[in-house]
């Protein structure tokens, strides 16, 4: 009974202390900045003091301070505060609260001036009269406050050292515009309390703005006058103006005030330096960390600071310049400082609670290929073991799935770089092999069970590991070949990735995506065709699970192995399917872009959930789930290169594979020569090869005498033709298969060559892929790395101008005018939009359309012939 009634009186004095807990100091919001329910909270404490004594210096003071804080944050009104000030002033008529609080609220320094006079050991005087002292260039008086405020010890350690280097930082005599009272206040503080590197004119802002201080301040520096008062004119005057000294701003300036002058900012630690020509900013970033930054504050602070957590969002400026200095640290292979600096950067981040966003960044940093690779793998190597897939344009897929030695050389490289927390987040997890067989089978001697390798041979394909390796290791690869430098290599740009799970049941199926899958996969539904899963040999044809296939031999009965092995083979174990392939059904199924999907059955599933069209699911590494990258081409090369040899039917280059595309539009010298044909052989069909001359009309009177002479006149030969429906090209192309194969029989050497062909309509895919030049259109929207020439000229026309038909010729070009893409051909983007298999959509843009709605991806409508409107042909070979 004795200790329940200690319990409870120790838990009620307990509750007492915690109910009693007193009010807080309040700090202005430069040095400690809580929430809004805090100030609200502490405002209602020191009332209760208040209230207690009315004469209370103290809690008068602290109360005055929460109702100013929470003004800035704009919580309360400027009447709130100017009603606390009326009634200090009553309750503490011309003492050192009611004269700060006077001129907090009036702006008078004279008021000011009186409250330091009454306390001058009161540092919350010292920011403002500091100031005052500045504009008025009283730089004793600066300096002796400077010492004071330094003396207090009510200063930021951490603002302080965070000030320090932004100070050795800057070359000698600079000029430092900030932005900021904690971004400017430490750097006098240093400057006139501790004599450091008083060289450096520091130059606020905000005092900038009041005429008779810039002129004083222009006139010491030598810099030319100027009348306006805003902070985008003195930015932009600083910045363009010839200046004697060093120009460097601030990294805590408004990123409104320097967006116009980005590409002459160079970060060289905690500030930019502006110039306007290339500036080797790297070294000097180096030098700064190396050499003169003090850093140990950010490891090991060793006092108590009220300012910690704006020390902690101060801090967060070092990143910047940080992750260069990674970066430079790990394209020289300087591991070790690589680390320490990623190391130091995510502590500063963890501080300032961004230590997720961080580590996404450093992430997607290292997943874009950006963090250097230290494993070195030949082009051709890479090149030879993927296949292209005729469905699509530009993706080929890997001839086997990635095999333990290739993913052990994406975790040496991270073990090479010192990766350690991607080395732990992709490592391969341990498998207990026998745990998976039945029973009677899990004591068999190793030589059996792994008769024909082990599924951890350098050979087998990976497994176990998660979704998230899969695609860093993509990543990986993609960084290993667009690295590369060798004038033999394929492409100069790609990208590696798992495929969506449509794209690998038509790489496993060879099928055409034209074809009704929910249809064919019931009958196709294995990589070789059919249903069987056996050859006549009654031999299986994949690696499955055959637990459930009848034995020829019955102690065999029930052997998950019947079909050779009871975990997984080699890579390339049994035949390839037609793209040449190896185990897209069977051995490990094969992860997708959708996380949680595998496709095509493994050693571990039964045939018939192993089909093209069955899904496996999975929410964690398995051993039975591997992965088969694909290759995106994302940049096939130079023109010249990819010209060289290209030259197919009449008028066409190589686009892929079979098929080929006019080098340009068509022409109305090619129109004519088709309407003459059909006038001299097919009479009664010649009506409808006639244009709709009336097209130009509808562009106004300027335009009447096209109507006459575009499409005849010798002079327009070579210009795309215009005022042709979506049927009309189309006739044009059956039309032209017809006689371009008359004419490659009476040829033997051209027919060999070119076999039977097809003109057609090109589809969206395959007229974008053409436009894009080899080129990734998401970067490149146009095909061209830049739409203008070195001289300034455009490569491709369009409408350059916002007025409605103002522009750079009267109407269309030659066909063959302005630059090819990277592929060779000439206008895909601009002089005619170009009709596609669609019937109503066009692509490309014309000479009437704009920039922007003449990009690769964008569509334009029709439903009539137009000015603006044209085609070109698709050919296909070989049929």
């Amino acid at each position: 009974m004795k200790t329940f009634n200690c319990f409870f009186i120790l838990c009620f004095l307990y509750s007492i202390v915690t109910l009693a807990k007193p009010p807080q100091k309040i700090y202005s919001i430069t040095r400690q900045n809580l929430s809004a329910e805090y100030y609200f909270k502490q405002i209602n404490l020191w009332k209760q003091e208040i209230e207690k004594n009315q004469h209370n210096h103290d809690a008068w003071f602290n109360y005055f301070m929460a109702h100013q804080v929470l003004l800035e944050k704009g919580s309360i009104s400027t009447t709130d505060l100017q009603a606390i000030n009326e009634a200090l002033q009553k309750a503490l008529p011309a003492s050192f609260e009611a004269n700060f609080a006077q001129y907090v609220v009036q702006k008078d320094i004279q008021f000011l001036l009186k409250a330091f006079d009454l306390a001058p050991h009161r540092y919350e005087t010292y920011p403002d009269l500091i100031q005052y002292y500045k504009i008025s260039f009283q730089d004793e008086k600066v300096t002796d406050l400077c010492q004071k405020w330094l003396a207090s010890g009510e200063y930021s350690s951490g603002l302080l050292h965070w000030n320090y280097n932004v100070l050795v930082g800057l070359s000698k005599n600079a000029i430092l515009l900030t932005e900021g009272d904690n971004y400017t206040h430490p750097l006098w503080l240093l400057q006139h309390g501790k004599g450091l590197r008083q060289d450096i004119h520091v130059l606020n802002l905000e005092l900038l703005t009041q005429p008779d201080y810039r002129k004083t301040i222009f006139e010491q520096l030598e810099i030319p006058m100027l009348i306006s008062n805003e902070k985008p004119a003195i930015v932009r005057h600083l910045s363009q103006v010839h200046l004697n000294y060093p120009l460097y701003l601030g990294i805590s300036i408004s990123k409104g005030l320097i967006k116009n002058y980005e590409e002459e900012l160079y970060i060289v630690g905690l500030a930019f330096k502006h110039s306007p020509k290339a500036f080797d900013n790297i070294s000097t970033l180096v030098d700064n960390y190396e050499q003169h930054f003090l850093l140990d504050y950010l490891t090991t602070p060793l006092y108590y600071d009220i300012s910690q957590d704006i020390v902690h969002q101060t801090n967060v400026n070092y990143l910047p310049a940080f992750l260069i200095l990674h970066d430079y640290y790990q394209e020289n292979n300087e591991w070790d400082k690589a680390n320490q600096i990623k190391s130091l950067s995510l502590k500063i981040a963890d501080a300032a609670q961004k230590g997720d966003d961080l580590r996404a960044y450093l992430d997607n940093n290292f997943q874009s290929g950006k963090s250097k690779t230290m494993i070195e793998i030949s082009h051709k190597d890479i090149e030879e073991n993927f296949e292209p897939l005729d469905y699509n344009l530009n993706l080929y897929a890997g001839v086997t799935e990635v095999t333990n030695e290739v993913y052990e050389l994406f975790l040496t490289d991270l073990l090479k770089r010192k990766e350690f927390d991607q080395l732990q987040a992709h490592k391969i997890y341990k498998t207990d092999w026998r745990s998976y067989l039945p029973t009677k089978f899990q004591n068999l001697p190793e030589e059996r069970l792994y008769l024909h390798g082990s599924p951890d041979d350098p050979d087998a394909p990976i497994q176990n590991i998660s979704y998230e390796s899969a695609t860093a290791f993509c990543d990986w690869l993609t960084a290993i070949y667009n690295n590369i430098e060798h004038k033999k290599k394929k492409f100069k740009r790609v990208r590696f990735r798992l495929p969506t799970e449509e794209e690998w049941m038509l790489a496993a199926s060879t099928l055409s995506p034209n074809a009704d899958t929910t249809v064919v996969f019931k009958e196709y539904q294995y990589s070789w065709g059919g249903q069987f899963v056996k050859n006549a040999q009654g031999c299986f044809l994949a690696n499955f699970n055959t637990s459930n296939s009848t034995a020829k031999d019955p102690k065999d009965q029930g052997s998950p192995a019947l079909d050779g092995a009871f975990f997984s083979l080699v890579a390339d174990a049994y035949f390839p399917n037609n793209y040449g392939l190896f185990n897209t059904i069977g051995n490990v199924a094969e992860m997708v872009q959708e996380k949680g999907i595998a496709k095509g059955g493994s050693w571990y599933h039964a045939p018939e959930v192993s089909t093209i069209h069955h899904v496996q699911t999975y929410t964690e590494p398995q051993p039975y789930i591997g992965f088969r990258v694909f290759m995106e081409v994302l940049e096939e090369g130079t023109q010249d290169k990819i010209r060289k040899g290209m030259m197919g039917p009449p008028n066409t280059l190589h686009l892929k594979g079979n098929l080929y595309m006019d080098e340009s539009e068509i022409t109305n010298i090619s129109w004519l020569e088709y309407q003459y044909w059909m006038k001299q052989n097919e009479i009664d069909k010649y009506e409808t090869t006639q244009l709709d001359t009336t097209v130009w009309i509808s562009l106004g009177s300027q335009y009447a005498s096209f109507q006459k002479f575009y499409h005849t006149h010798r002079a327009y030969a070579d210009f795309p033709v215009v005022g042709v429906s979506h049927q009309q090209a189309i006739d044009y192309c059956q039309w032209r298969s017809k006689v371009v194969n008359e004419m490659l029989a009476l040829n033997p050497s051209s027919q060999k060559k070119f076999g039977k062909i097809l003109y057609r309509l090109p589809t969206q895919k395959e007229w974008e892929y053409a436009a894009s030049g080899g080129l990734d259109k998401k970067d490149f929207p146009y095909g061209y790395n830049t739409l203008t020439t070195p001289k300034g000229g455009k490569k491709v026309y369009l409408s350059w101008s916002n007025s409605e038909h103002s522009k750079d010729s009267t109407a269309t070009a030659n066909a063959y005018s302005f630059t090819p893409n990277g592929k060779g051909y000439y206008n895909m983007i601009g002089n005619v939009a170009e009709m596609i298999q669609e019937k109503g959509v066009a692509k490309g843009g014309s000479w009437i359309h704009t920039p922007n709605q003449s990009k690769i991806s964008n569509q334009l409508s029709y439903d009539v012939p137009s000015p603006w409107l044209g085609f070109r042909c698709i050919c296909e070979i070989g049929l």
